[in-house]
């Protein structure tokens, strides 16, 4: 892959012109910026994204607070029509709460890939260096001080009761908010390591990330830009994930004596992928009128767009000349999807790796499914780690199954956060897109491991 193909893209958000997923969220950019083929050490590279992520998040809590401060001192002025404020706090208050949880989840899968290679990342960071987490908390703190939790004569009588819920309701979820977000800075600041001579803002590219979601935008309604943010974080580790994929094909083809690092590998897109599946829910923090704000600006551009998830699907080993050929037509210049995925249509992805990595060890000559699945039966037989010579190609082929549940996991979330947001609507790709019925389409294809599905019919007690 050469450096234009992969900051290129054939999709130019113009003014009052269409507007295109990948320009829309800036892939090419994000790409660029995690600097995929340039970041040597992979630790290094899951540390980066988890921040660059992290980073994000902590954006549209800013603006959040920002928003939900200007609401409470509505209401506790006594200035406020309605409980509208109130409501649009609860709201603000539990999306901060789903982020913290999704982040203290992101932290788990950093330390765990983390410990033990401290020394190879570098200095370790001794003060929390990101100003937007601070601002954030110190928000919080002053509207939970703020707070006066009486009742303004300025509501009609009959509000009153539902006022004294509704505001115990929010402050509960503030401070709850507030500690997730403690958690957070501690586990947080445990595990930044910078390399010698670069910066916190340089590390994660804070001046060119940040401005990125603002700069696509297609209205002024707040909500949009946590929208875009979604689907830039998903496309971070998609990077990331495709890296893993492509160094998990590369041991199987080339380093062919054990498994283990390929292993490791699809362990770590596995779990990626878990994470990525809760995160695809965040817009579902949006009430569904939210999203018509902003919707139909967004003409006919479509996730379906996404050519690093089509990329990390034939990766994985997507043979499905339908499904090709629908990544291919989304752009007026398909040239983008053809050389990007070329290594992939020359036969280098997952499926077929394995395959041959079967064959390498002599578990398998077979060459349909049913075949090599009765071999696979064998070594599944042998349920003792000591007496299975084995032990990592049944490792892998467990990994394997994982990633699969877990891509079909991700696309069925995918389905029911559109499916909670636009019902049976016409999806946004327009003629092509009949929204909800048209993404489950795109999902039935045969199982990229077929072999390995079989085996477990095959099965039986000795």
């Amino acid at each position: 892959m050469t450096q234009e193909i992969a900051m290129t893209c054939p999709h130019l958000l113009q003014q009052n012109g269409p507007v295109h997923y990948c320009s829309y969220i800036g892939v090419p950019e994000l790409e660029k910026l995690l600097e995929v083929d340039k970041e040597p050490n992979r630790s290094r590279l899951m540390l980066r994204a988890a921040l660059m992520t992290s980073e994000l998040w902590f954006k549209i809590m800013r603006l959040d607070v920002e928003k939900l401060l200007i609401n409470v001192l509505e209401i506790d002025e006594g200035s406020a029509r309605d409980l509208g404020p109130l409501w649009e706090g609860i709201k603000l208050a539990r999306r901060g709460i789903a982020l913290g949880r999704l982040l203290n989840q992101q932290n788990s899968i950093l330390e765990s890939e983390l410990a033990g290679k401290e020394s190879e990342l570098g200095h370790k960071v001794e003060e929390n260096p990101s100003w937007q987490l601070i601002k954030v908390m110190d928000d919080l703190a002053a509207i939970l001080r703020a707070r006066t939790g009486s009742y303004q004569a300025s509501f009609k009588a009959e509000d009153a009761q539902e006022y004294e819920m509704l505001a115990t309701r929010l402050e509960h979820d503030l401070r709850e908010w507030r500690l997730l977000l403690s958690r957070l800075k501690r586990d947080l600041l445990a595990q930044i390591y910078l390399p010698g001579g670069v910066s916190y803002e340089r590390f994660t590219h804070l001046k060119t990330l940040l401005p990125l979601s603002d700069r696509s935008r297609v209205s002024d309604w707040h909500d949009e830009t946590m929208f875009i943010v979604v689907h830039e974080a998903t496309e971070l580790w998609f990077s990331v994930i495709i890296r893993e994929l492509g160094r998990a094909i590369e041991v199987l083809q080339t380093e062919p004596a054990r498994a283990w690092p390929a292993v490791e590998a699809i362990r770590r897109v596995a779990t990626l992928q878990a994470l990525l599946a809760q995160q695809i829910q965040l817009p579902l923090t949006m009430f569904p009128g939210d999203f018509l704000q902003f919707r139909e600006q967004l003409g006919e551009s479509s996730g379906l767009e996404s050519y690093q998830f089509r990329e990390l699907e034939l990766l994985g080993g997507l043979r499905d000349e339908v499904h090709v050929h629908r990544m291919k037509v989304l752009g007026h210049n398909a040239s983008l999807y053809v050389d990007r995925l070329r290594h992939v249509n020359e036969g280098r992805n997952l499926a077929e790796a394995f395959r041959q990595y079967l064959r390498f060890r002599g578990v398998s000559q077979g060459e349909n499914t049913e075949q090599i699945a009765e071999d696979l039966r064998l070594l599944y037989q042998t349920t003792s780690a000591q007496q299975n010579p084995y032990l990592d190609v049944l490792a892998l082929a467990e990994e394997l199954v994982q990633f699969e549940r877990n891509l079909r996991l991700w696309r069925d979330a995918h389905i029911g956060m559109v499916s909670q947001m636009i019902g049976t609507k016409m999806g946004t790709g327009g003629a092509s897109s009949s929204g909800v019925a048209y993404l489950r389409e795109t999902t039935r294809y045969e199982p990229l491991f077929p072999e390995l599905w079989l085996v477990r019919t095959l099965l039986k007690k000795d």
